[in-house]
């Protein structure tokens, strides 16, 4: 049976839950249900022909199961991922590594599941993106407290880290990567390069050391975003932070046409740093 007693780490300075679009919420400590995951239809005209649900469908076990991040994939169905602290049963097939793990459901085009998997370590694991891969396989993000054990393959230098998860076509691992700095780090977003590889970004509380080239712009335990950037087996090969004199966290990241990066970002700072223009309230975007 899972240890639910563990340390909650489902709360930040940037919420996860702030970023889920098609979960219905509760109190964490009452069970929540992976996903009420909705097709709808409707014509150009929504006015005068609205959406038309299609089907519903819900995915869960015994315990909290919370969506995170879902895609359509090439198949015609969808790839939908979060965390779950769940035991084996209900839709999960899967017992937990740790007190949390990443959790992904695969289905069909009508809702329909067709696999599940877990990837966990021994403590919380919070899945927060995922991407199907041009291979027909998936890389997953978010953030780990573990340290080495289960699918955890690296030691934490200290506190939270970036941990991404690569799989094949039908989710078995093929290899796992994490980064961090000395303090707490959280991936929030992802996105594979036309180059193969992946570009990382999230925020960073940590100070320059380990895995993290450059120091924070901010005072202690103020946030930058973070980005890092890996090659196609989820080897670093560069960092960059960005951010003002307060709390600046990166929740979307693109590749551009001219092989840069277009970030969106929650911003508390004021001008400072590298933003260019004062704040136009408590926080800005």
């Amino acid at each position: 049976m899972n240890n639910r007693g563990g340390k909650n780490h489902t709360h930040s300075a940037f919420n996860i839950i702030t970023k889920i679009e098609i979960m219905f919420i509760t109190d964490l400590n009452r069970k929540v249900n992976l996903v009420c995951l909705i097709a709808l239809s409707g014509s150009i005209a929504f006015a005068q022909n609205p959406l038309v649900k299609q089907w519903d469908y819900r995915f869960g076990g015994d315990w909290v199961d919370n969506m995170a991040a879902f895609q359509e994939t090439a198949d015609g169905g969808y790839i939908l991922g979060g965390f779950s602290s769940s035991d084996a049963n209900g839709n999960k097939s899967q017992p937990p590594q740790g007190n949390v793990d990443y959790w992904i459901v695969k289905i069909d085009d009508l809702g329909i599941q067709q696999w599940d998997a877990r990837y966990g370590g021994t403590d919380a694991d919070q899945l927060t993106c995922l991407q199907q891969t041009t291979d027909g396989g998936y890389i997953l993000g978010g953030t780990t407290y573990s340290g080495i054990g289960g699918d955890v393959s690296q030691d934490s230098v200290a506190g939270a880290d970036y941990w991404i998860v690569k799989t094949d076509a039908n989710g078995t691992k093929l290899w796992d990567s994490r980064f961090g700095g000395t303090s707490d780090d959280e991936l929030r977003c992802l996105q594979q390069t036309a180059d193969g590889g992946y570009i990382l970004g999230g925020f960073s509380n940590s100070p320059a050391g380990a895995d993290k080239s450059q120091s924070n712009q901010g005072p202690y335990y103020t946030s930058d975003f973070w980005i890092v950037k890996t090659d196609s087996m989820g080897v670093k090969e560069w960092d960059k932070r960005f951010g003002g004199n307060d709390n600046d966290g990166c929740f979307s990241i693109k590749q551009t046409n001219d092989s840069g990066y277009i970030l969106a970002v929650l911003s508390l700072s004021e001008m400072n740093g590298h933003k260019k223009y004062p704040s136009n309230g408590a926080s800005d975007s």
